[in-house]
């Protein structure tokens, strides 16, 4: 039997080719929320570069995949891989916590593009905290931390000699960037693309500024599930992941701590279907 596995996020999505005693097949394309991607269009250009045929199973964990019309959406477009093939179609955030639980309990926390956070209980999600989306919510996600960055660059908030970094790192003069932000087909995304920036400023400057979006995201997002937190925290995403030391230090100041942080869910999905589904 072959099977499709695919953690899509707001950026890019990851696929899995899973067959019985066979290495599986991995390979990304772009995002594929279907609120603002083309999801046809990306299926075909992956059907084409990567040969997808006789599949069995699409198994499709994605960001947007939160409504009947949305996912009928998605739906549409992966029929196009195989019309014969049984689609399942889930939001990202039970990929995440099939990838770092297992069928165990805990709370988890997406922290990528956007966020995302829920208590699992094993099985499914017994709390959830609405998103909002970037112009609503998203605290903690790499679309506040890319904005954060922004608006301190253009207020010339930095030491000379970051300032400096962070031109050659954007190769885009100030005037310009801000055309390029509003010109944007997708703002967000974007944005969250500067997240990576603070990588390469120094520690001094990411505490000074991750640390209170962190801690917003703890108060918001994670705070109100009260005693589910003792089931343990979880985390996933580039965000999360990246800058574990900052987000790890606002936890530590409310005595939580984090559990397992990974980048991405694709490598444990594979697993977990393997071993559960």
């Amino acid at each position: 039997m072959s099977t499709i596995i695919i953690d899509s996020g707001g950026t890019s999505s990851d696929w899995a080719i899973v067959e019985k005693e066979k290495a599986a097949i991995q390979f990304s394309t772009v995002g594929m929320n279907p609120v603002s991607a083309n999801v046809k269009a990306i299926v075909q250009q992956a059907i084409l570069e990567h040969k997808l045929t006789n599949i069995d199973q699409i198994y499709m964990y994605g960001a947007g995949c939160s409504t009947r019309e949305l996912n009928q959406k998605v739906r549409e477009g992966l029929r196009l891989i195989d019309d014969g093939a049984e689609i399942v179609i889930h939001v990202d955030l039970l990929g995440a916590a099939y990838a770092l639980c297992g069928p165990e309990p805990g709370v988890i926390s997406i922290l990528g593009t956007g966020s995302n956070t829920a208590v699992f209980d094993g099985e499914g999600f017994v709390q959830t905290l609405s998103s909002g989306g970037y112009l609503l919510g998203d605290e903690g996600s790499g679309f506040e931390i890319g904005k954060a960055l922004i608006i301190r660059y253009l207020r010339d908030e930095f030491s000379e000699l970051e300032t400096a970094k962070i031109q050659q790192l954007l190769g885009v003069e100030k005037a310009e960037l801000i055309n390029k932000v509003y010109g944007a087909e997708r703002p967000n995304h974007l944005l969250a693309s500067y997240a990576s920036v603070f990588k390469e400023l120094s520690g001094e400057t990411r505490e000074q500024i991750l640390g209170p979006i962190f801690s917003r995201f703890i108060e918001k997002r994670l705070l109100p599930f009260g005693a589910h937190l003792d089931k343990g925290l979880f985390f996933c995403g580039s965000i999360a992941f990246h800058y574990q030391k900052e987000l790890s230090a606002a936890l530590n100041s409310v005595n939580l701590q984090a559990l397992k942080i990974i980048p991405k869910p694709i490598e444990a999905l594979i697993q977990f279907h393997t071993e559960y589904l």
